[in-house]
Formats: C-alpha cells, structure tokens, sequence
C-alpha cells in the first residue's frame, strides 16, 4: 500500500505543479513522474483522470481543475471501494448536444460533479432545469 500511496503522491504533485505552469504534458511525462507503467498511466487517463485532463488538439494534456481538489479526494478516486459516480441513465444517448464551455467554467463543472459523485453531463442537466424552473428573466418556457 506505501508504495502505491508513494505513485499517487507523485501522480497528483506532477499534475498540481503542470496545472500551475499551465503547461501541456505527454504520457511519457506522465509514467516517467508517477512510476506507474505505460498500461498502468493510459487506464488512469482514461478511467481516473479523465474529469481534470483535457486532450491537447497536437497530442498530451493540459491539466485543468485539479487545483481546487484535495490530495484526500484525488487519494480517494484510487480507492477499489468508494462510492460510485452516479450514470446518467434517465437521459437518451440518442438526444445530443455538443456544448463547449470556457476554461474556468468546465473546470468548476469537473470539480463540482467529482465532489457530488456525478457526471459532468448530469451535473450541466440539473443546471439547465433549474433554470428553466426559475423561469429567469427571458427564458422561454420549455
């Protein structure tokens, strides 16, 4: 268990320091920083890191929301028994939109739906109702 709190560790210093430099980073960057194997890192990025590593139009990632995570959370998401995000079973997959949001507002929305154990998409949906719910000014009934 030591060793592996040991990559964690390593894991979330590596992607706090990238975050702050705003920088792009590799996967060889990221296995090389972490110690963890290069099948290891690439489930990671897909299944564990997803919410705070945005792909790169030429290649890697550019860590962003990670900074207002906890080290105790980030430990959390490596955790075998944790509390699983919630799925978005209630909405057609057949019904999509595609919706870009600036820098600082996807990352509050990554951070927000970690913290709730939810997915980004459920979180952006309850948004969107709410708003129709308070009919605010302008809002066309839906």
């Amino acid at each position: 268990m030591r060793h592996m709190l040991t990559k964690i560790t390593r894991a979330y210093d590596f992607f706090l320091q990238a975050e702050r430099e705003n920088r792009v980073i590799q996967d060889s960057e990221i296995q090389a920083a972490t110690g963890y194997t290069q099948g290891t890192a690439h489930i990671y990025i897909h299944k564990k890191w997803w919410w705070f590593l945005s792909p790169c139009p030429g290649g890697g990632y550019r860590v962003q929301g990670l900074c207002s995570c906890s080290f105790e959370e980030f430990l959390d998401l490596h955790r075998q028994k944790r509390a699983p995000l919630r799925q978005d079973s209630l909405y057609s997959s057949a019904e999509r939109l595609t919706i870009s949001f600036p820098p600082h507002l996807a990352s509050w929305l990554r951070s927000y739906a970690l913290q709730e154990r939810r997915s980004v998409h459920e979180v952006v949906i309850e948004l969107i109702e709410q708003a129709f719910q308070n009919r605010g000014p302008g809002l066309p009934p839906h």
